[in-house]
């Protein structure tokens, strides 16, 4: 902790205090300023920014447009005004930015910039936004009340030395959380390379059957939009239930109780397995998943297929087969993947499947299922491990910005 006289010297500051604030302008319709010709000007949107500093745009407006929007330069501090609000980023660019981004023009004469952005960042400004922000659903953040914001100012010189502290301790959790992210894709990287090799040492020695002569495949109903209603009883596996490897259990419109009998064919039960038939691979892997137990006795939507097992065949086993890269490759040559990557019903009833006994699949489920829940614990210590890295970093920046550095 530094001395007490210093702490003396901090001053409560507001953000009105140390910056200009003003708010983005959109032109509109925003396609008709939309440039590529050279004239063009930065436009500055969410997708241009990750990490501490803005250095690119993907999309430039043209004067035109420029005029009907807010000018920001390099050294400026955006902040997003709803949704994700209150994250900084710092611009190493000039350019425009849009009605959903404020602009934070820093008196330099007063704050050090890396300490005017750790500050940003810390839980102890956002905590102030979420006290204030408005909406009941889509949150938003006003330039009033980012004006009203406070915090303890110390001197410059005291700034200066807290952003060497802060870089310091920051550039070691960065290397400790990237090699956490490094042990993470490592767990999970071999559990993948595992279920390859089984799957590959098999297929050397067995028939392949198309996936419809061993499973029983249904294709999805289109439910009429007005049956749908959140009052309902019956829940419905929509493609959006359906990630890579991991069923989303949504379930905000249902449909009437009567349609498990009239729509009987289309009843999906616990443990079947959904595929995607609409944008079914994408950069994570192949939309493919368990239904849950609390899915039982639900109604199968429009774009997923189901995959059933029979008496003969056991379904975990199917699961697994389906995260393989010859699967995965099998889709892609399937689907057109410069529009909409879709899956064919029939395409996916024509999958060909190592064709090998019961006993066999059992033994595999088994050995994977094993190998699985090892990687599960080692995710688990992991991710835990990033989040407790994350949570140091707002413990050091809490006691920056107390004085107790």
């Amino acid at each position: 902790m530094h001395s007490n006289n210093t702490i003396e010297k901090w001053e409560e500051k507001t953000i009105n205090d140390v910056c200009i604030v003003e708010r983005g302008g959109s032109p509109r319709p925003i396609k008709d300023f939309i440039t590529t010709d050279g004239s063009g000007v930065n436009w500055i949107k969410i997708g241009d920014c990750s990490g501490k500093y803005v250095t690119n745009t993907a999309q430039k407006i043209t004067e035109e447009g420029a005029k009907k929007s807010r000018y920001v330069k390099g050294g400026d501090f955006i902040i997003s005004n709803s949704m994700s609000y209150g994250k900084p980023y710092i611009l190493k660019i000039d350019g425009y930015i849009h009605d959903g981004w404020f602009v934070l023009r820093l008196n330099k004469n007063l704050v050090n910039t890396d300490y005017f952005y750790y500050l940003l960042s810390s839980n102890y400004i956002k905590e102030q936004y979420d006290t204030l922000a408005t909406g009941a659903i889509v949150q938003n953040i006003s330039s009033d009340l980012i004006k009203k914001v406070k915090f303890n100012l110390p001197p410059l010189s005291e700034q200066q030395r807290i952003v060497g502290i802060l870089d310091e301790a920051f550039e070691n959790i960065e290397k400790a959380k990237q090699n956490t992210l490094q042990n993470l894709n490592n767990a999970k990287e071999l559990f993948e390379n595992s279920l390859n090799d089984i799957f590959n040492n098999i297929e050397n020695s067995c028939n392949f059957e198309s996936l419809q002569n061993i499973y029983d495949v249904i294709n999805g109903y289109s439910f009429k939009s007005q049956d749908f209603n959140c009052n309902n009883s019956i829940r419905v596996v929509k493609i959006t239930n359906v990630g890579v490897k991991e069923f989303v259990e949504e379930d905000n419109y249902k449909l009437p109780k009567d349609f498990i009998d009239k729509y009987k064919n289309f009843v999906i039960n616990a443990n079947d397995i959904v595929i995607a038939l609409t944008r079914t691979i994408i950069s994570s892997g192949l939309k493919v998943a368990i239904v849950p137990k609390s899915f039982d006795k639900s109604l199968l939507n429009q774009r997923v297929a189901c995959i059933k097992s029979t008496n003969k065949n056991c379904g975990k086993y199917l699961y697994y087969y389906l995260q393989t890269h010859n699967v995965y490759n099998y889709v892609k040559s399937k689907v057109n993947e410069l529009m909409q990557p879709n899956l064919s019903i029939n395409d996916l009833k024509n999958i060909p499947i190592p064709a090998v006994n019961y006993e066999i699949q059992n033994n595999i489920v088994s050995q994977l299922d094993e190998l699985q829940e090892q990687t599960k614990k080692l995710e688990q210590i992991y991710t835990q491990k990033l989040q407790d890295l994350d949570g140091l970093k707002q413990s050091i920046l809490q006691k920056a910005f107390n004085g107790e550095l």
